[in-house]
């Protein structure tokens, strides 16, 4: 999933109650390279750690990444498994069709891409 969508949610939804959550389920002994990853891809939303995974087997994780889109109550009300191009669609209908059916109002919502072309690069191939 990329960072720069689910910070954009979190952002954007924030009035409304959203609240993400990223879980890293990394072993133990990479612990210390968490920090840098999140500041690496400028997360801003939580993340929690669970290198025994047992959050992960308490929600029955299948496959990374999932995203689970919880009620206030605890009620998983959406679980999507792995991520392609495109799923960020599905993300945000599962997301406004359970505040629409709670009646909880929110901003209209646009997925912004960032572009990480970069610029003036050179590449030099020696066979």
């Amino acid at each position: 999933m990329q960072a720069a969508y689910l910070n954009q949610l979190n952002e954007s939804f924030g009035d409304a109650g959203l609240k993400v959550l990223g879980v890293n389920l990394n072993s133990p002994t990479i612990i210390n390279q968490v920090r840098p990853w999140i500041n690496k891809r400028k997360i801003n939303f939580d993340i929690s750690v669970d290198p025994g995974e047992k959050l992960a087997k308490s929600f029955n994780v299948k496959g990374l990444p999932t995203l689970f889109l919880v009620d206030k109550d605890g009620n998983i009300i959406n679980e999507t498994i792995g991520f392609s191009d495109g799923y960020e669609s599905k993300y945000l209908e599962a997301l406004t069709q359970y505040l629409d059916n709670e009646k909880i109002s929110y901003q209209d919502f646009e997925y912004k891409k960032e572009n990480k072309a970069k610029k003036d690069v050179t590449l030099e191939i020696d066979f």
